[in-house]
């Protein structure tokens, strides 16, 4: 699937969002600034794919030539579940759906190159992520999109694109379906 996002900035690159395919994407330059990032996309991505426990999509650069793209970002996409009681009161009966646990799709890893990083292509991943789960929500229930912040630094950036902290677990937050949809809907 692929999908262009405009970026709105002039220094960034016009991209576009893939599901990775290691025959048209190069990951052996990608460098975010944390190991763990960048090792799995190097080295475990393919194999929970293959295992069907998590897809990729990556962010690249749309006018490079197709066959072997430089990832510049990426995100991976697993479902999940959440006891309902660690959402905030408010979201918990108006934003969550009926059931216990929350059916969600868990955002598990997203990641941009330190090259690229300050030009509004993080909210490009994060929108690009929710815009799939929206689709992906016509055809599986799920309600809400989870992250797990791998530091502060990460889960102030999700706080700061529309995520929530869960309310026992700071690095953790969720971004109600709802709610992005009600934010995409024309106004009259």
């Amino acid at each position: 699937m692929k999908s262009s996002e405009p970026t709105g900035r002039a220094d960034a690159p016009e991209v576009v969002v893939e599901r990775l395919d290691r025959a048209h994407h190069d990951c052996s330059r990608f460098s975010c600034g944390k190991a763990p990032l960048d090792h799995y996309l190097r080295e475990t991505v393919e194999r929970d794919q293959d295992e069907r426990t998590a897809v990729a999509y990556v962010l690249v650069d749309k006018d490079q030539p197709a066959k072997f793209r430089r990832v510049i970002g990426y995100f991976t996409l697993n479902s999940f579940a959440f006891p309902k009681k660690q959402a905030r009161r408010r979201d918990q009966d108006r934003n969550l759906g009926r059931y216990n646990p929350v059916p969600a799709v868990l955002l598990g890893r997203l990641a941009l190159d330190e090259a690229f990083q300050g030009r509004g292509l993080g909210s490009v991943l994060v929108v690009s992520a929710l815009t799939q789960v929206l689709t992906l929500s016509e055809q599986l229930g799920t309600a809400v999109v989870v992250v797990h912040a791998i530091d502060d630094e990460a889960a102030s950036f999700y706080e700061h694109q529309g995520f929530m902290r869960f309310r026992d677990e700071p690095r953790h937050l969720y971004y109600p379906l709802a709610t992005f949809a009600a934010a995409l809907a024309p106004t009259e």
